[in-house]
Order: structure tokens, then C-alpha cells, then sequence
């Protein structure tokens, strides 16, 4: 009984850590999009925007506000192009979406 419940315990852990390093490379993988995205925008937009998540071969961009959703949406295209060339030659799309508490993580 004991040898089962451990037997148990490290095919968990083993699940566990296999989680931990996916979630780890996707991390480590948004946050270099990211910068990526960042350096493709204006100046003014930058402290308004993130890359939130990329799946299904879409980038998912948070935004503070309405504002800065219109001001990036005469942007996307060109960044949507530099983005597919360069670094994400799958990408399908770039969705925005809007996150007011946004504005307080990024000042």
C-alpha cells in the first residue's frame, strides 16, 4: 500500500513538473513577443498595450482602454505583417481586447 501511494505520489509530481516547464517556455515565450510587439508600436502606445496570449494562431493584445484600442487598430496591420515575417510566421490574426485594470499594472 505504501509503495502505491508513492508510486502515485511521483507519476504526479512527474505530471506537476512536465505543467510547470510548459507553462515556464509559454511564459518565456510571450514576454519575447512581447517585446517584440512593443518595439513595432508607437511611443504613446507602449505603456497602454501587452501581449496577453498567442493560441490557435492568434495574439491576443490587451489594451487600457477604448482610446488606445482605436489609436493601435490603425497600427495592426503593419505590425501584423512585421509580426508574421519575422517572428510568428503562422500568425492568423491579432485580436484586441480591452483591460481597464490594465492602466494600474503597467504604470
Amino acid at each position: 500500500m505504501c509503495l502505491e501511494s508513492i508510486s502515485f505520489l511521483l507519476k504526479k509530481c512527474d505530471f506537476f513538473e512536465k505543467e510547470l516547464y510548459f507553462i515556464r517556455k509559454k511564459s518565456n515565450f510571450l514576454i519575447k513577443i512581447n517585446e517584440k510587439f512593443l518595439k513595432l508600436i508607437s511611443n504613446k502606445l507602449r505603456i497602454f498595450c501587452r501581449v496577453a496570449n498567442y493560441r490557435e494562431k492568434v495574439l491576443v493584445i490587451e489594451v487600457s482602454n477604448a482610446i488606445q484600442k482605436n489609436m493601435l487598430n490603425f497600427e495592426i496591420p503593419n505590425v501584423f505583417i512585421e509580426l508574421r515575417k519575422k517572428y510568428l510566421p503562422r500568425l492568423k490574426s491579432i485580436h484586441i481586447i480591452i483591460n481597464p485594470f490594465l492602466e494600474n499594472v503597467l504604470e
